[in-house]
């Protein structure tokens, strides 16, 4: 699997959990979560017909930020082949950083 498509398979990973628990994406009540940051370790190969695992943790919870940091599983193996992280921040609609309302929070914090 081509480094990029680690990154796209942790960003389905973060959307999908993020419909799965009730917070809007896309439209006009969706907030506005840009990614800062993304990164990537890689422990052994993924690749078709692999079936894809990912855990997901959120490892900072700040006022307007956030870290998912996953791991990326092949199969049912125990052991990681990748371990990623993917950061956002909350911004209004002049752009600029804003707080995460109390709602969207309390969904996080399951995963802090």
């Amino acid at each position: 699997m081509n480094n990029a498509e680690y990154l796209s398979v942790v960003d389905t990973a973060v959307s999908l959990w993020q419909l799965d628990n009730g917070l809007q994406i896309r439209g006009p009540e969706a907030l506005r979560f840009l990614v800062v940051e993304t990164g990537c370790r890689y422990f052994s190969e993924l690749g078709f017909p692999d079936v894809i695992y990912a855990g997901l943790r959120i490892g900072h919870l700040g006022r307007s930020s956030l870290r998912f940091e996953l791991g990326l599983f092949r199969n049912d193996t125990d052991t990681a082949s990748a371990e990623a992280f993917f950061a956002q921040v909350n911004v209004g609609k002049d752009g600029r950083p804003a707080p995460i309302p109390d709602a969207v929070r309390r969904v996080f914090e399951t995963l802090a």
